[in-house]
């Protein structure tokens, strides 16, 4: 499994398994995003680091470097068992660099880099939301969404970590080269209608991680509307991982 160089725009897809769980103690949870747990997920992204813009961010922890390209990501499409979630205009389309440059008293040589496809409700005034629910009640919303990996080496041995954030990200060979952490997934739901940016945090939180999961990268060439686009995805993907799992079961 292998991006070809040449390629500019990819198409990302990911499997896995729901687990579902509340925030900090003392936190409300949300029965209908709990009850998700253990359902199959499939998620579907487009990427094309090409059309992207930069802009720089502040440090991780403190040291180091981070950026934004916005753009990057086209479209985007998430199915948690009955649940579906669409990428709508409300996306900046972020890819989210982390170059952390080896830092800490007790390890300075230590790498530990990142590129996160990024996403994440926010209010100006009047909640933004940055995918559409189908599915869930209307006053549950997406508050952020995280998809990546993070690469862990010494910094002498640069070419596997993320070099300089200010470089177009080729985010399906960082998912793809040996080493680093598992890619990871997940997502952060809250309920309400916020009007301000600091009544985020006191609002109903329940989270879902993507365990058993599996990606899959190819380059295209074209892609139909985003909204079809996306429930065709979707409507494939599921039908697709239960078409392999017969298959697997049959041969076993």
């Amino acid at each position: 499994m292998s991006a070809p160089v040449s390629a500019a725009k990819y198409l990302i897809t990911v499997q896995g398994t729901a687990f579902a769980f509340a925030g900090a103690p003392g936190s409300t949870p949300i029965a209908e995003v709990a009850a998700l747990g253990g359902a199959a997920v499939f998620a579907a992204f487009e990427v094309d680091s090409s059309l992207a813009t930069f802009t720089p961010g502040s440090p991780a922890g403190g040291f180091g470097t981070t950026g934004l390209w916005t753009g990057s990501v086209q479209q985007g499409a998430i199915g948690i068992g009955g649940v579906a979630l669409v990428r709508n205009g409300n996306d900046f389309g972020n890819i989210f660099l982390v170059d952390n440059g080896g830092a800490g008293p007790s390890n300075p040589n230590g790498r530990l880099d990142q590129a996160t496809i990024s996403s994440s409700a926010r209010v100006p005034g009047f909640l933004t939301t940055t995918y559409d629910i189908l599915g869930l009640p209307g006053d549950i919303f997406l508050n952020s969404l995280a998809f990546g990996r993070t690469r862990v080496g010494d910094i002498n041995n640069l070419p596997t970590l993320v070099t300089d954030v200010t470089q177009r990200p080729d985010f399906p060979s960082f998912l793809l080269n040996p080493g680093g952490t598992n890619p990871f997934m997940s997502m952060q739901f809250r309920r309400g209608n916020p009007t301000a940016q600091t009544q985020i945090a006191a609002l109903p939180v329940h989270s879902i991680s993507v365990t058993n999961l599996q990606f899959f990268v190819e380059e295209i060439t074209g892609v139909p509307e985003p909204s079809s686009w996306a429930m065709l995805i979707i409507g494939f993907g599921l039908t697709g991982a239960t078409l392999r799992r017969r298959r697997a079961l049959a041969a076993a």
